[in-house]
């Protein structure tokens, strides 16, 4: 609350992993703010489909059981569940929906590329103690900025945040 920041390596860029599942729900929730979604809306899990790594841009999915956007929300952020979160990020429109999203509330060096199934597929490509992949990546003080921005409120409506709040309380 005071403003005043302790870093360390505050700016270097990490891999994002699962921490990008809370920007693809908070994408998510403004289209709900926005009247494009609702809550009890249904959409499919997203299965991958077996394939060689490196094998294609985009690792294949297929649709799989339907379930309303707040179970997949639940799912994702409760669970860490990849379909669930792969889901939401084809209902949004993709990592570009969930960037632009991010540089509308503001936020620098946060950058998705790939879906989660496409993540793990290519899991391994670089190894991050000696590379810094600039791909599906997040700066410390950027994620800091992501979550206070949304414990704050200034992006999603008081209903859309207290549902992402709590759900990810019960993390």
């Amino acid at each position: 609350t005071s403003g005043h920041v302790v870093q360390v390596l505050g700016d270097q860029p990490f891999p994002m992993a699962s921490t990008s599942k809370v920007a693809i729900v908070a994408t998510f929730l403004e289209g709900v703010d926005q009247g494009r979604f609702r809550l009890d809306q249904t959409f499919p899990l997203m299965v991958p489909v077996p394939s060689r790594k490196f094998d294609g841009a985009v690792a294949p999915v297929r649709p799989g059981n339907v379930l309303t956007a707040q179970s997949l929300i639940e799912l994702t952020l409760t669970r860490g569940d990849n379909q669930a979160t792969d889901a939401l990020l084809a209902a949004v429109g993709g990592t570009q929906a969930v960037n632009a999203w991010a540089r509308r509330a503001g936020i620098q060096n946060f950058r998705l590329d790939r879906d989660i199934a496409t993540l793990v597929r290519d899991d391994g490509a670089i190894n991050p103690a000696t590379t810094i992949d600039q791909r599906d990546s997040v700066t410390p003080l950027a994620m800091v900025r992501l979550l206070t921005g949304i414990y704050r409120g200034q992006w999603l409506s008081p209903a859309s945040r207290n549902f992402l709040i709590a759900t990810m309380e019960r993390c």
